[in-house]
């Protein structure tokens, strides 16, 4: 079977994108990076194509906020200008 890596973008470009997010992937993805692409904050995932897509809640945080416990797997950092934002998968919702 053969993978791709696609691009998902996070929130909204009119605000900043702290707290809780859903995106639309492929059941087997692995997210593997978290950047910003003209001033979005994007995640990166290898992705089977032919499989059903379900909702994955996704978190982000800036430094210094405060983290609840219950939040998922660090994927990565990124930088925005002067400020750094941290991004968790917290898996399928």
């Amino acid at each position: 079977m053969a993978m791709k890596i696609f691009k998902y973008e996070i929130g909204d470009s009119s605000c900043m994108p702290v707290g809780d997010h859903v995106l639309m992937m492929p059941q087997s993805a692995h997210i593997l990076h978290a950047g910003f692409q003209n001033d979005r904050l994007c995640v990166w995932a290898m992705v089977q194509t032919n499989c059903e897509k379900v909702k994955r809640s996704i978190s982000v945080f800036g430094t210094g906020h405060n983290i609840p416990f219950s939040h998922g797997q660090y994927v990565g950092s990124a930088v925005s200008d002067t400020l750094v934002w941290h991004v968790l998968d917290n898996g399928t919702v």
